[in-house]
C-alpha cells in the first residue's frame, strides 16, 4: 500500500479485495471519530457499522480460523462511493478487507487487523449486460453466482462455473478465489471465463483490463493476474465474463463401490477411454456419511466410495458416453454386490437452451429406493423426491429399468425427459 521509513508503521503491497490482506503492519491503527464521520458523510450513516454486534458478524468466514473483529464495517451502494471508501482507507493508513459473502474456506475475508475496515460489496449486485451476440456478460462484483447463472440461462446461454456455495457466493468472490465447481473437469474454473476486470487501485483510481472478446493479445494480461489474487491487487468494480452455448442433453449416473481403490481405478479407466464427463466427483465413506447426515440425500452409507458422474453435449454423444461409462464399470468388476451397483437416471433431455436441469432422488441400493441423488443436491440444492424404480439383479449388479421395466442391458436406464 505504502511504505514509511523511520516510522512505527509500514505497509507492503496493495489493499485487498475479497481476500487476504496484502499488507504488513507494525502497530494497529484505530479509525478516529473524524474518519468515521468522513465514511458516514460519504456512504450515509446507515451504511457505516460501528456497533460491536454488527462488527462481530464480519469477524469470520467459512474457514476454521480464529475470528478477528474489525473496527469498522462499511457498505458502499454504488461504484463512486466504493472508490471513495478505498481512498479514505489509503489516506488514513487503515487496513482494508473487502468482503463478498464470506463463503471461502481459505480465510480470504478475515480482517488482517482488529483495527481494520471491512468493506462490503453485496449492494453492488447489478447485471449490467448479457450480450447474446458476442457471448459475454458484464456484472458488478456483488452479483450472486446462481442468480447470474439463471439470468444467463433465460437468454439461452450457459455459465458453467458452479461452486458449491453458488446460492450465496458472489461473482467478485469467485474471481478473487478462482472458484471451481463440479463441472470443472470439462468446463474449467472461474479463470477460464474472465475476459476483463475493472478495479480500483490503492489510490481509488480506476484500472481497466482485458476486453469483451475471447481473443485479446494486446498488452499485459492483467485481467488474469487479478483472478485468484485474493484481493491483494485491487478492489473489483466490474467483471466481464465469457458465456457459452448450453449443452443439448445431459445424463447423470451414480456408481457405488466397495473400496476407494476400485473407484479410483474406474476414474482412470473413464479418462483413458477419452471420455470427458462434465462431472466426475469422488466421495469416500467418511464423506458419504457426513453428507447423508447433513443433507439426507439418500446416499448408501455402507458404500466404500461413490462416483457422481454426468455427461453432457450432443444427444448422440451423451448416449454413447453414458453407454461406455456403464461398460467400463461393468468390465472392471468393481461394483459392490449385492448392496452396491451402478445406478443411473437417463436424462437425455434435448434442450433448446439454458443451464442443465438437476433433479434429485434416492438411489436404489443401501439407504434408498429409486433414482440416484443428483450432484446438484449435494451442493445444497433442494431435493425433489422422485418415486422409486423397481430393482432387479443382473450380471452381478443391481439395476433399474426405465419406468419399472427390466433393463435388457443390465444397466439402469430410467429416462426422465425434460
Amino acid at each position: 500500500m505504502r511504505a514509511r521509513e523511520g516510522g512505527a508503521r509500514f505497509f507492503l503491497g496493495p489493499i485487498i479485495s475479497f481476500g487476504k490482506p496484502g499488507l504488513i503492519q507494525a502497530e494497529r491503527i484505530m479509525p478516529s471519530k473524524n474518519v468515521i464521520r468522513a465514511f458516514q458523510d460519504l456512504l450515509g450513516r446507515e451504511n457505516v457499522y460501528t456497533e460491536a454486534a454488527d462488527r462481530h458478524a464480519y469477524s469470520f468466514d467459512s474457514a476454521v480460523l480464529e475470528p478477528v473483529v474489525p473496527e469498522l464495517v462499511v457498505q458502499p451502494r454504488d461504484t463512486e462511493s466504493l472508490a471513495g471508501a478505498v481512498r479514505l482507507c489509503n489516506e488514513n493508513d487503515l487496513p482494508l478487507t473487502v468482503r463478498g459473502a464470506g463463503t471461502n474456506l481459505s480465510g480470504g475475508t478475515l480482517p488482517s487487523e482488529e483495527k481494520g475496515v471491512v468493506l462490503l460489496i453485496n449492494a453492488l449486485d447489478r447485471i449490467l449486460e448479457i450480450n447474446t451476440e458476442d457471448l459475454y456478460a458484464r456484472v458488478e462484483p456483488g452479483v450472486i453466482t446462481s442468480h447470474f447463472a439463471r439470468a444467463v440461462a433465460e437468454k439461452g446461454l450457459f455459465y458453467p462455473p458452479d461452486p458449491g456455495s453458488q446460492n450465496i457466493s458472489t461473482l467478485g468472490g469467485n474471481v478473487a478465489e478462482n472458484a471451481g465447481g463440479l463441472r470443472g473437469l470439462k468446463y474449467g474454473v472461474t479463470k477460464d471465463y474472465v475476459l476483463g476486470v475493472d478495479f480500483f487501485d490503492v489510490n481509488g483510481e480506476l484500472i481497466k483490463t482485458g476486453a469483451r472478446t475471447v481473443k485479446c493479445a494486446t498488452g499485459l494480461n492483467l485481467a488474469q493476474l487479478m483472478v485468484g489474487s485474493e484481493g491483494t491487487l485491487g478492489v473489483f468494480k466490474e467483471i466481464v465474463l465469457k458465456l457459452v452455448p448450453p449443452p443439448a442433453a445431459q445424463q447423470a449416473m451414480l456408481a457405488v463401490f466397495d473400496s476407494v481403490d476400485r473407484a479410483s481405478e474406474t476414474v482412470s479407466a473413464i479418462i483413458a477411454d477419452k471420455i470427458l464427463p462434465c462431472t466426475l466427483e469422488f466421495l469416500d465413506n467418511f464423506t458419504i456419511r457426513a453428507v447423508e447426515s447433513f443433507r439426507g440425500a439418500g446416499l448408501p452409507t455402507e458404500a466404500g466410495a461413490l462416483l457422481l458422474i454426468e455427461v453432457d453435449g450432443h444427444p448422440a454423444q451423451v448416449e454413447e458416453d453414458a453407454r461406455r461409462i456403464r461398460e467400463i464399470c461393468e468390465e472392471t468388476g468393481q461394483l459392490h454386490h449385492p448392496r452396491g451397483g451402478i445406478l443411473s437416471r437417463g436424462r437425455s433431455s434435448h434442450r433448446g437452451g439454458g443451464a442443465p436441469a438437476h433433479r434429485g432422488g434416492r438411489p436404489s441400493g443401501p439407504g434408498g429406493g429409486g433414482r440416484p441423488p443428483d450432484p446438484g443436491n449435494l451442493r445444497g440444492k433442494r431435493s425433489h423426491r422422485a418415486q422409486g424404480l423397481p430393482v432387479r439383479r443382473g450380471k452381478g449388479i443391481r439395476v433399474a429399468g426405465p419406468q419399472g421395466r427390466p433393463s435388457r442391458t443390465g444397466q439402469a436406464q430410467a429416462d426422465d425427459r425434460a
